[in-house]
């Protein structure tokens, strides 16, 4: 990986850990998927920092703008653009900026009623924007699973994922069951998406990602908003028009 900076090994942990966070970064979003005609944006902080980390030690800083449409009752599509705002103090960095895609399937309660179990599998992949070098390209492909318990007021929910490092994107997730387990980038996920307001809800998230070992893995925050527009919605309120 020659775009990131070797100083150390804690610093350089935290920047692996950071360029392979952002395919994470695609969700933001409990399991139900959007239907068609259903769109949805976000824009989020997102905050990571080694577990071992001092308190005065720099964490890494992202911001992130992206957009979700519903393709099919139970599957939605999902792109990204994030922003690296890390200090990276006096080394002549550009930062981490990246772009992503991910495809999510909702497996029950398509219908996303109150108070029953929702589960989805979802699968994406990322580059850096930064790196023009054809020869030298590096993919993350991420498959993740979350499960999810809407209500009226919160929807929580909890999503494990796993991702691989390759030089070209994996169509197949084939690396999930042909890589060792204990050297793929792994991560543990709760978050809480709030239903208050019909077209924007607040989201925030928190949890921890690691390679093999848990303890040595890195902090990670997120918060943001998810704005929804819903098409059909629109066009099934509006007034019809009178004739004479």
């Amino acid at each position: 990986m020659k775009y990131i900076p070797i100083v150390n090994k804690s610093l350089l942990l935290v920047f692996t850990l950071f360029f392979l966070f952002g395919c994470y970064a695609t969700t933001h979003r409990g399991p139900a998927t959007l239907k068609p005609g259903q769109f949805s944006g976000n824009i989020g902080y997102l905050h990571l920092k080694g577990a071992n980390a001092d308190s005065d030690d720099e964490p890494g800083k992202l911001m992130t703008v992206d957009v979700r449409a519903g393709l099919l009752p139970f599957m939605d599509i999902g792109l990204i653009r994030t922003f690296d705002n890390s200090d990276y103090g006096d080394f002549d960095y550009d930062g981490m900026d990246t772009y992503w895609v991910d495809t999510k399937f909702q497996l029950s309660n398509t219908k996303n009623e109150n108070y029953l179990p929702q589960l989805a599998l979802g699968y994406g992949f990322g580059d850096l924007i930064a790196d023009d070098d054809e020869e030298d390209k590096l993919f993350i492909n991420s498959l993740y699973l979350t499960i999810g318990f809407p209500t009226e007021f919160v929807t929580p929910y909890y999503s494990f994922r796993f991702e691989h490092a390759s030089d070209e994107i994996k169509w197949l997730p084939s690396w999930a069951w042909e890589e060792d387990f204990d050297m793929l980038q792994k991560a543990h996920i709760i978050g809480f998406e709030v239903n208050a307001i019909e077209y924007v809800k607040p989201v925030i998230e928190f949890g921890r990602f690691y390679v093999d070992d848990f303890s040595d893995g890195a902090n990670v925050f997120t918060a943001g908003l998810n704005f929804y527009l819903d098409i059909p919605k629109l066009l099934s309120t509006k007034e019809p028009v009178v004739t004479e």
